[in-house]
């Protein structure tokens, strides 16, 4: 669908070691977390406590908008 995208993202280095409610994915770009990866394990069940971890893959659903400004905000320290 051109209004629905989901992706793979790998977690940009800004957001490791914070939690999803401080990184804001859906505030801050309008993308929700449908689960993340991490060493082959996946975790469908994501609370807002969540720590992000080095190496975390997120599977992430939204607009192309906000994936781009996703992308843009992960390369902007």
């Amino acid at each position: 669908s051109e209004k629905l995208n989901i992706s793979k993202f790998i977690l940009p280095a800004r957001a490791e070691d914070k939690s999803v409610i401080d990184v804001n994915f859906r505030g801050r770009f309008g993308l929700n977390i449908v689960a993340i990866e991490n060493a082959g394990d996946i975790n469908e069940s994501v609370r807002p406590d969540y720590i992000f971890k080095k190496g975390d893959i997120l599977y992430l659903a939204g607009s192309k908008e906000g994936f781009s400004k996703l992308s843009d905000w992960a390369n902007n320290r």
